[in-house]
């Protein structure tokens, strides 16, 4: 038994999933942030802070990110346009901070989806490495991703992940 066999997606993984594959997204190759501004008809700009203009499908990032930070600001950003509506500048602090913190769950799944899991060789003796390198994420991405997915499979069916090493 694999563990994407018991691994359950949240109703956002399996969104993200569908929204990907509606869009020809189906292959780790597939989700380089140019193919995805392509597919999606969104634009990037560099500015001075980081957010998105949904009505516009457009995403500004801070200038001078390095990789790692370019590729996690830009996947937040993301999620807002994919999930989020509103000016988060006419938003209470708590309807501000529910959008930031599920953008920033979000990022896991628009990153490393659902659908492509079965990419991932989780016998792999450096599953993170293996991750980053596979989905080109930066390591903190991919250390939580696969954290989270363990934790769940702990908790939903400790007693199948007795035969299969994590």
């Amino acid at each position: 038994m694999k563990i994407n066999d018991l691994y359950t997606p949240s109703y956002i993984e399996e969104r993200i999933s569908q929204l990907y594959m509606e869009k020809g997204i189906l292959t780790p190759d597939d989700l380089s942030i140019e193919n995805i501004l392509t597919k999606f008809n969104f634009f990037v700009m560099e500015g001075d802070l980081s957010f998105a203009i949904a009505e516009f499908g457009g995403i500004i990032l801070p200038r001078g990110l390095n990789r790692e930070a370019y590729i996690e600001k830009f996947h937040h950003e993301f999620t807002h346009l994919l999930f989020h509506s509103g000016n988060q500048k006419m938003m209470n602090y708590l309807s501000r901070q529910k959008q930031e913190q599920d953008a920033q769950n979000y990022v896991l799944f628009t990153c490393i989806p659902y659908h492509m899991l079965h990419y991932i060789d989780f016998e792999h003796e450096d599953i993170v490495e293996h991750t980053c390198e596979l989905f080109n994420v930066p390591a903190n991405i991919a250390k939580t991703r696969i954290k989270k997915m363990k934790n769940q499979l702990l908790i939903n069916c400790p007693e199948q992940l007795l035969s299969i090493v994590l």
